[in-house]
């Protein structure tokens, strides 16, 4: 039964985390080296391509705000599983697209915060009794 409430506690600690922005993450360092950065490549064209980061954004905070709350909630369908899987597939197309521009930085950054939100949702769904059986 401790275990149970301690790996509960550590999950909500861990949705906690997952609902801030990616943005939160980065050290000031990364953002002063981000911020020369920039200024150093202000004539490449994808510099002021943002709408794929705040698309991004915005779907990672979808999946950590209703996915995985309707998961804690009880109330999760498989309706709500299909749109997650759409989801999940446009969020690979946004990676892929920044991966095509040569923006590694941003995809690796990407890359990792997509990858820790599914496998958390993944646990969250096997904890809650959502998970398929693959027997």
């Amino acid at each position: 039964m401790m275990i149970h409430l301690l790996s509960l506690a550590l999950l909500i600690t861990l949705q906690t985390v997952c609902t801030m922005p990616i943005d939160d993450y980065e050290s000031t360092s990364t953002n002063s080296l981000t911020t020369e950065l920039a200024a150093s490549t202000t004539d490449t064209p994808f510099t002021t391509d943002k709408p794929t980061l705040q698309e991004l954004d915005e779907a990672l905070t979808k999946i950590a705000n209703v996915y995985m709350q309707a998961l804690f909630s009880g109330t999760h369908t498989t309706e709500l599983e299909t749109e997650l899987n759409a989801l999940e597939m446009r969020l690979y197309d946004l990676l892929d697209s920044l991966y095509k521009q040569d923006r590694l930085a941003d995809y690796m950054k990407y890359e990792a915060d997509v990858t820790h939100q599914l496998i958390i949702y993944s646990l969250l769904k096997k904890l809650f009794g959502y998970a398929k059986d693959e027997n």
